[in-house]
C-alpha cells in the first residue's frame, strides 16, 4: 500500500507534470487511471477516478473517509496542534 507521504509526492508530481506537459494533462483528464500509473500510483481495481479542475470561479472541497480511530472532542477542534495533522485528510482546492 502507498503511504500518505508517497501519495503526497505522487500528487505533487502529477500536478506539476500536468502544468508542464499538455499531452499528459489531456491524458489525466481523459484517462486518469493510466496517467496516475505513469507517475507510479496504481489505482485499486473498482475505484472510480474523477479529475476536477479548480478555476477562479470554482472551488472543490474533497472530504476523505474519516479514520476509524479518530474521536475528536470540542477541545481537539480548538487546538491547531491536534487538528492540523488531520487537515491532510481534507483538500480545499
Amino acid at each position: 500500500m502507498t503511504s500518505h507521504e508517497e501519495k503526497r509526492k505522487i500528487a505533487a508530481r502529477v500536478v506539476a507534470r500536468s502544468w508542464r506537459d499538455p499531452e499528459y494533462y489531456d491524458r489525466l483528464r481523459t484517462n486518469p487511471r493510466d496517467a496516475l500509473q505513469e507517475e507510479g500510483y496504481s489505482v485499486p481495481e473498482g475505484t472510480r477516478v474523477e479529475v476536477h479542475e479548480t478555476t477562479p470561479d470554482v472551488m472543490h472541497v474533497v472530504l476523505h473517509p474519516k479514520p476509524s480511530d479518530l474521536d475528536l472532542t470540542d477541545e481537539d477542534l480548538s487546538n491547531p496542534d491536534r487538528v492540523g495533522p488531520m487537515l491532510t485528510t481534507v483538500t480545499l482546492c
